[in-house]
């Protein structure tokens, strides 16, 4: 009762005395007299409410205040700030003097404080004398991150003034050499494209400029009575002698005559032409030729010979073979004739067998023998009648000459007579 009596009394001072100091927010500090007197009742209610709640065991509850009625405004009593005492070892370390209430109403007060700072502490989340974190992040700023790095690295705003200078050239340095690399690569691109375009050009000039035709002339050793072309579909011996044993036997000539066969093949370059025929083609050399019917001749007499040679047939009792070469160098040509007998007539038996020979193939009827034809020396395989079955001679040191019979033997030697005092004419 004598509370309710004190907060009635503190109450009608406030209003009395400002009425609107509450809603003003002014603190108005009661006069000493009034102090001290409601210090005193403080302190006998407190007294009796100490005592009530030993006697029952429990503290009297706190009644409740309807806040739907409009609260009246009570005048607040400002609490003295106590000064902490502090020892100079205590002021170094940062350190407070404990507190020690000495009267009952100091004890009472400072329990009082303690339970306030309790319910502060519950509503404002602090705990064990903690503050709160905030629950809003806080913003960094530059400044901020500078006042960090100055206080927990210990350096000086100069130095991270210079940093950063550093720190913006080599970013530069990057950004210039980045630079660089995409200027070098773009021209070499460019330069790229350059010579693309123009090995394309190049090469579309070269495609629309005529191609150089060479036309290849038939050789013409001797003047033939007819000429024909063999166009060879592979350059396999079994091809070539097989092409020239069916051309034979569809050569119709008049008795003394001579057809010349030039060998020709497709030219997959498309660069030459043979002369008297259609598309692209070339006349087999004498190298070609022989190395296709698989002989054995010697490089030397190969390289003794010149690409020239004429092969046809002389019609005598029948179609005779031939083959006419021009010669470069007469001793070689000579000394690799010797050394190609042993197998000469195994190379071209093919082409050169008479149809009624009676030649036995051993060495003893192939071995040459010198004879002479029209006062030229002549090396010859001869049968058992002593005829001529397989010869070759010179005619003079540029020609070579290779038949099976005396007749076309004859023949050729006229004819290479005629050649060369119409080409001295």
């Amino acid at each position: 009762m004598e509370e309710k009596e004190t907060e009635k009394k503190i109450i009608e001072g406030s209003e009395t005395s400002n009425p609107n100091a509450f809603a003003e927010g002014i603190e108005i500090m009661p006069s000493n007299d009034k102090i001290d007197s409601e210090k005193e009742e403080n302190k006998q209610g407190k007294e009796e409410i100490k005592n009530e709640n030993e006697e029952e065991g429990k503290e009297k509850p706190i009644q409740e205040i309807n806040i739907d009625k409009e609260a009246p405004k009570i005048q607040t009593e400002k609490i003295p700030e106590i000064e902490t005492k502090k020892t100079p070892d205590e002021k170094k370390e940062g350190k407070e003097e404990k507190i020690i209430p000495k009267t009952d109403l100091e004890k009472s007060d400072l329990k009082m404080g303690e339970e306030i700072q309790e319910m502060v502490r519950k509503e404002t989340g602090v705990i064990g004398g903690k503050e709160p974190k905030s629950l809003m992040r806080t913003v960094r700023t530059y400044q901020g991150d500078v006042a960090g790095i100055l206080k927990n690295q210990k350096t000086s705003f100069t130095k991270m003034v210079i940093a950063e200078e550093e720190r913006k050239r080599g970013k530069g340095k990057t950004i210039n050499e980045k630079k660089k690399t995409r200027k070098t690569t773009t021209i070499l691109g460019v330069f790229l494209i350059i010579v693309m375009a123009g090995a394309y050009l190049f090469l579309e000039n070269q495609n629309s400029q005529p191609k150089t035709i060479i036309e290849i002339k038939i050789p013409t050793i001797i003047f033939p009575n007819y000429q024909r072309e063999i166009l060879l579909k592979n350059l396999e011996k079994r091809t070539i002698t097989k092409t020239i044993k069916e051309e034979e036997l569809n050569i119709l000539i008049p008795l003394g005559s001579i057809m010349q066969l030039y060998l020709t093949r497709e030219d997959l370059k498309k660069e030459y032409i043979v002369e008297q025929t259609e598309g692209y083609k070339i006349i087999l050399t004498t190298e070609v030729f022989l190395n296709s019917l698989e002989t054995k001749v010697s490089n030397s007499l190969t390289r003794a010979l010149k690409p020239d040679f004429v092969f046809g047939y002389h019609s005598s009792l029948g179609n005779n073979p031939f083959l006419l070469f021009k010669v470069k160098s007469y001793e070689n040509v000579y000394a690799g004739m010797l050394d190609w007998e042993k197998y000469m007539y195994n190379d071209l038996i093919d082409i050169f067998k008479r149809e009624n020979s009676t030649l036995s193939l051993n060495e003893e009827t192939m071995t040459f023998k010198d004879i002479v034809v029209m006062n030229k020396d002549v090396r010859a395989i001869l049968n058992k009648e002593g005829k001529i079955e397989f010869a070759y001679s010179f005619p003079d040191k540029s020609t070579l000459v290779i038949a099976n019979n005396k007749t076309t033997l004859e023949e050729i030697f006229r004819r290479v007579l005629m050649a060369n005092l119409e080409r001295k004419n």
